[in-house]
C-alpha cells in the first residue's frame, strides 16, 4: 500500500487544499494551528473510519459539507484507486484507469473492499487499527510501555487478538448449549415418534379388512359385468334384426324411387339419340369436303414453318455478311498497328537515354520538397511558441506587478512588530486602570506622598552628586543613583496618569478605541505579511518564467533563421520542376511504349485468328446459301392450299356444327341400352326386395326385444348399486392408507433421529474439546506473536539506531529489554532516545506482522525532547527502509534533514 495524495475540501482547517506523497519519510512542516494534524485526520477518515470528532466539528465554518479524497495503491492488485468521503454523501469509490466508479455506498461494503485492499483481514476493526497501531497519537509512543505490567496488558491483549480466544471461548458456551440443545431434541422428538406410532397397528389391521371387502364387491361386480355382456348381446342381436326390417322397408321404398326416376331418364335418352343419329348422317355426307379443308389447313402449317426456317435462314446469312465485313475492318486496323511498332522500338531507345537526368531531378525535387516540409514545420513551431513567449510575457507582467505589490506591503509588515508592542502597551494600560479603579483614593494618598519626597530625593540626589564628581571615579555609583531617580520618577508619572486617567472616564474610552483601532491595523499587518512571504516565491517564478521566455525566443529565432532559406529553397524547385516538365517524363513514356509493345504478340496472334475466322465464316455463308434453294417454290404452294381452304369454307362449318352431336351418338345408343338394362334390373330387384321383406316380417316379435331390454336394465341396475358403494369404501381406504403413510413417515423420521443422534452428540463432544482449546490458545497465541514481534522488533530496533551491536526484545509481560554490550535492560532504564527507539521499533513490528500495511504516521514525535534526541529520532526514522512510507508531523525543522519529500503547510487565510 502506498498513499498518493489527498484533497481537502472544508476540512477542518483546510478549505481546499492538495497534497502529494511519495515513498520513504513524508515529512509534514508548518506553524502550529496550520493544520497538519488535519491531514492525519483525513487520511484516517477515510481510510479507517477513525474520526475523533462530530461530524460538525470537522466541517469549515461558514461550509455546508466537508469533503476528503485520497488517492492509495493497492496492496491487492497494485491498482491506482481514489476514495472519497464526504459528510453528507458518504463513500464513493473511483477507479482512474477504467475511469468508472465501483458503485460501493454502504459503509459495510466500503470497509470490505478497504480491508481487501489495505491488506488486513477481513474481520479487521480499522477503527481500533489505526488508534492503536498505525497512527499513534501525539505523545505517546512510550506512555504504554512505562505502565505496570496489569496495565501493559489491557494494552496491547487487544491488539494481539489475545482477548479474541477468551472471547471465542466465552460465545462458543451459547454454540455448546445450542449443540447439547439440539442432542435433547432429538430425544424428545424420538419420544414423540414413538407415541405417535402408538396406533400404527389397529390402522394396519382395518386397512386389510376393508381391502377384502373391496376385493369381494369387485368381484360381484365382474360376474355381473359378465352377465350385463351376454344380455347386452341379447338385446343387440334383436334391435339387429329390427333396424334389418327397418332397413328392408327403407331399400324397398329407395329402390321404387329409382325404377321411376329411371324411367324418366330413359324417355329423355330417347330424344337426345334420335338427334344425334341425324347428325351421324349429315356428318357422314360432308366428310369429304371437311378432310380436304383440314388437309390444306395441315398444309399451311406446314409451309409457315418452312416460311420461319426460311427468315432464319435470311437472319443468319445477313449476320454472317455483317461480321465479315467487321472482321476485314478489325484486320486491315490491326495490320496498321503491326506496322507501327518499328517505329515504337526506335522511340523506347531515345526515350532511355534521358531516364538518367529525370531520375536526378526527381531526387533533387524530393530533396526540395523535403526542405520545404522542414520550413512549413518551422513556421508551425514559430506559431505555437509565440502565444507561448506572449503567455509567459503577460505572466511576468503580472508576477512583476504582484511583486511590486508586495513590496508596497513591507512597510506595513515591519510595522507589525511595533504595533504588537503598541497593542501590549495599551492592554497593560488599560488592565492597570480598571484594577486602579478599586483603590484609586489609595493611590491619590500616595501620590500625593510621593510627589514631595519625589522632589527632595532629587535635591539630595544632586547634591551628592556634586560632591561625588570632587572625589574619586565614583561612575557605577552616579549610574546608580541617576537610575534610582528615574525609576522613581517613573512610577510617579504612572500613577499620576493612572489618576488623570480614573478622574476622566473619556480616558479610558479613548484607550479602548485605540486598541481597536491597533488591533485592526495589527490584523491588517498579518494579512500584508501572510501576502510577503509569497515574494521570493513569487520572485524565483519571475526569473524561471524569464529563462523559458528567453528559450522559447531563442527556439523562435532559430526557426526565422531556417525560414530565411525558403525563398532559396522555392526557387531551386522550381527550376528543377520546370526541367522535369520539359523532359516530358521519360520513365513514363518508356513504360507506356513498353506496355504497347508487348501487345505485338497478341496482335499477331489476332490477326491469325481473324483469317482463320474469316475462312470459316465463308464456309457458313455458303451452307446457308444452299439450304435456302430449297425453299424457292415454298410461295406457290402455300396459295394453291390457300385456294382449296376458301372452296371447301361453308361445308366445313356445317360439318363442325354438326360433329360433336354424331361424335355423342354412339355414347347416347350404349347409354341408352344401359338405361333398359338398368331399368330392368331395378324392376327385378324391387320383386326381390318386397319378398324379403313379406317374409322377414313373418318372423319378427317385438315384444321379445322389449323384455331382453328390461332385464338388461335390472343387472345395470344392481351393478350400478355396488359401483356406488365402492367409491366410499375406496377412500376410506385412501384415507387409512394416508394415516398409514404419515405413520410410515414418522417411523423413517424417528429411524433418522436415531440415526442423527449419534453425529450431534459427536458434534457436542467436538464443541466442548473446541471450547477447551480455545480456552488453552490464548497464551499460546501470544507467545508465538510476541515471539514474532520480537524478532521483527530486534531488526528494526537495529535499523532505526543503525548499530548491529544491539538487541531488543518484547517479553511475555509486554516489557522492552534491550541488550547493549552484554547486558540487557528494562525499558525505564533506558535513556529518552533509546525508550523512543524501542518503543518505536516494537509498534512498527506490531504493524509488519499483524497486516500488511507498510504505512506509519507519527503526530509530532519529537515532542518534549531536546535539539539532540530530536536530531537523534529524525535520523533513526531515516534510517528505516522496512517500511514503504512513514508520514511525520513536525512544528521544526527537524525531519528535513534526512528526507526530500517535504510537504509545508501553511494557515488559510480567513474567509472576509
Amino acid at each position: 500500500m502506498e498513499v498518493l495524495s489527498i484533497t481537502l475540501k472544508n476540512f477542518k482547517a483546510h478549505r481546499d487544499r492538495f497534497y502529494e506523497f511519495c515513498p520513504g519519510t513524508n515529512a509534514i512542516c508548518g506553524e502550529n494551528g496550520a493544520g497538519k494534524t488535519s491531514i492525519f485526520e483525513a487520511i484516517a477518515w477515510v481510510l479507517f473510519d477513525h474520526c475523533d470528532y462530530t461530524k460538525t466539528e470537522i466541517i469549515s465554518a461558514g461550509a455546508k459539507s466537508a469533503q476528503v479524497t485520497v488517492t492509495f495503491s493497492s496492496t491487492e492488485d497494485s491498482r491506482v484507486y481514489e476514495v472519497r468521503r464526504c459528510t453528507s454523501q458518504g463513500y464513493s469509490l473511483h477507479d482512474p484507469q477504467l475511469n468508472a466508479n465501483l458503485g460501493l455506498k454502504k459503509i459495510e461494503d466500503v470497509k470490505q473492499w478497504l480491508c481487501e485492499h489495505l491488506g488486513v483481514p477481513p474481520t479487521t476493526e480499522l477503527n481500533k487499527l489505526f488508534a492503536e497501531t498505525i497512527g499513534i497519537p501525539q505523545g505517546t509512543f512510550t506512555v504504554d510501555f512505562l505502565k505496570r505490567p496489569a496495565d501493559r496488558k489491557k494494552v496491547f491483549d487487544p491488539i494481539l487478538k489475545v482477548e479474541e480466544y477468551k472471547q471465542a471461548y466465552s460465545k462458543s458456551r451459547d454454540l455448546e448449549a445450542y449443540a447439547q440443545g439440539q442432542v435433547r431434541d432429538l430425544e424428545r422428538a424420538i419420544a414423540t415418534y414413538d407415541q405417535q406410532l402408538i396406533d400404527w397397528p389397529d390402522l394396519k389391521a382395518q386397512a386389510a379388512k376393508l381391502r377384502k371387502d373391496i376385493r369381494a364387491d369387485q368381484a360381484q361386480m365382474t360376474l355381473l359385468v359378465q352377465q350385463l355382456e351376454q344380455q347386452k348381446s341379447e338385446v343387440e342381436r334383436l334391435a339387429a334384426i329390427d333396424q334389418a326390417l327397418q332397413a328392408l322397408g327403407t331399400q324397398v321404398q329407395q329402390c321404387q324411387a329409382q325404377t321411376h326416376h329411371k324411367q324418366e331418364s330413359l324417355e329423355l335418352l330417347e330424344v337426345s339419340w334420335v338427334s344425334a343419329q341425324k347428325a351421324v348422317t349429315l356428318c357422314r355426307q360432308h366428310r369429304p369436303s371437311f378432310q380436304a379443308y383440314e388437309q390444306a389447313l395441315e398444309s399451311l402449317h406446314t409451309f409457315a414453318a418452312q416460311r420461319q426456317q426460311q427468315q432464319q435462314l435470311l437472319k443468319q446469312r445477313d449476320q454472317i455478311q455483317q461480321k465479315l465485313s467487321k472482321q476485314q475492318i478489325d484486320q486491315s486496323q490491326l495490320q496498321g498497328q503491326l506496322a507501327s511498332f518499328d517505329q515504337m522500338r526506335l522511340d523506347l531507345e531515345q526515350w532511355r537515354k534521358h531516364i538518367p537526368r529525370q531520375e536526378q531531378l526527381e531526387q533533387s525535387q524530393a530533396d526540395g520538397r523535403q526542405q520545404l516540409q522542414q520550413l512549413e514545420n518551422a513556421k508551425l513551431q514559430i506559431q505555437m511558441l509565440q502565444p507561448q513567449i506572449q503567455q509567459r510575457q503577460a505572466h511576468q507582467e503580472q508576477l512583476a506587478q504582484e511583486i511590486a505589490r508586495l513590496h508596497q506591503l513591507e512597510p506595513q509588515v515591519q510595522q507589525l512588530p511595533i504595533l504588537e508592542a503598541q497593542q501590549q502597551d495599551l492592554r497593560a494600560h488599560i488592565s492597570r486602570v480598571e484594577a486602579a479603579k478599586q483603590f484609586a483614593e489609595e493611590l491619590r494618598q500616595l501620590v500625593g506622598q510621593f510627589e514631595p519626597d519625589c522632589d527632595r530625593h532629587r535635591q539630595q540626589v544632586n547634591d551628592a552628586l556634586t560632591l561625588l564628581k570632587k572625589g574619586a571615579d565614583l561612575g557605577p555609583v552616579s549610574e546608580a543613583l541617576e537610575a534610582g531617580v528615574a525609576l522613581t520618577s517613573r512610577m510617579v508619572e504612572q500613577l499620576t496618569q493612572t489618576l488623570t486617567d480614573l478622574s476622566d472616564p473619556k480616558a479610558v474610552q479613548k484607550s479602548q478605541t485605540q486598541l481597536e483601532q491597533i488591533q485592526r491595523d495589527i490584523q491588517a499587518a498579518q494579512q500584508a505579511q501572510a501576502q510577503w512571504s509569497s515574494l521570493t516565491a513569487k520572485q524565483q517564478q519571475l526569473q524561471e518564467s524569464k529563462k523559458e521566455t528567453a528559450e522559447l525566443q531563442q527556439q523562435s529565432a532559430e526557426r526565422r533563421t531556417q525560414l530565411e532559406q525558403e525563398s532559396v529553397v522555392m526557387t531551386a524547385l522550381a527550376k528543377v520542376e520546370s526541367q522535369l516538365t520539359d523532359l516530358k517524363n521519360p520513365k513514363g513514356q518508356v513504360q507506356v511504349l513498353q506496355q504497347q509493345l508487348q501487345q505485338e504478340a497478341p496482335l499477331q496472334a489476332k490477326v491469325k485468328q481473324l483469317e482463320h475466322n474469316g475462312q470459316e465464316l465463308q464456309h457458313r455463308f455458303a451452307d446457308v446459301e444452299q439450304k435456302l434453294e430449297g425453299f424457292a417454290d415454298l410461295e406457290a404452294q402455300t396459295e394453291a392450299q390457300q385456294q382449296i381452304q376458301q372452296e371447301n369454307h361453308e361445308v366445313h362449318q356445317v360439318y363442325l356444327r354438326h360433329r360433336n352431336e354424331a361424335n355423342t351418338f354412339k355414347t347416347l345408343d350404349q347409354s341408352k341400352g344401359d338405361a333398359i338394362a338398368t331399368l330392368k334390373t331395378l324392376q327385378d330387384q324391387l320383386t326381390t326386395l318386397q319378398e324379403q321383406y313379406q317374409n322377414q316380417s313373418q318372423g319378427h316379435d317385438p315384444q321379445q326385444l322389449a323384455q331382453a331390454t328390461a332385464t338388461y336394465q335390472q343387472t345395470k341396475s344392481q351393478q350400478d348399486q355396488l359401483q356406488g358403494g365402492l367409491p366410499p369404501k375406496q377412500a376410506q381406504l385412501q384415507s387409512l392408507e394416508q394415516q398409514l403413510q404419515i405413520r410410515q413417515a414418522v417411523f423413517e423420521q424417528r429411524q433418522q433421529a436415531r440415526k442423527d443422534q449419534g453425529p450431534k452428540q459427536e458434534v457436542l463432544q467436538l464443541v466442548r474439546e473446541a471450547r477447551r482449546i480455545y480456552n488453552q490458545s490464548g497464551p499460546r497465541i501470544t507467545k508465538l506473536y510476541l515471539t514474532e514481534i520480537s524478532w521483527e522488533a530486534d531488526n528494526l530496533f537495529r535499523e532505526l539506531l543503525n548499530r548491529p551491536d544491539v538487541a531488543l526484545r518484547w517479553t511475555e509481560d509486554y516489557d522492552i529489554q534491550v541488550q547493549a554490550q552484554g547486558h540487557w535492560r528494562s525499558f525505564r532504564s533506558l535513556s529518552g532516545g533509546e525508550q523512543m527507539c524501542a518503543a518505536l521499533a516494537v509498534r512498527l513490528a506490531l504493524l509488519k506482522v499483524l497486516s500488511d500495511i507498510n504505512v506509519a504516521f507519527f503526530d509530532e514525535p519529537t515532542t518534549n525532547m531536546d535539539q539532540i534526541r530530536r536530531q537523534q529520532l529524525a535520523e533513526a526514522l531515516g534510517h528505516l527502509k522496512t517500511f514503504r512510507q512513514l508520514f511525520v508531523i513536525s512544528h521544526d525543522d527537524t525531519f528535513e534533514s534526512v528526507t526530500e519529500n517535504i510537504i509545508r503547510v501553511q494557515r488559510d487565510a480567513a474567509p472576509a
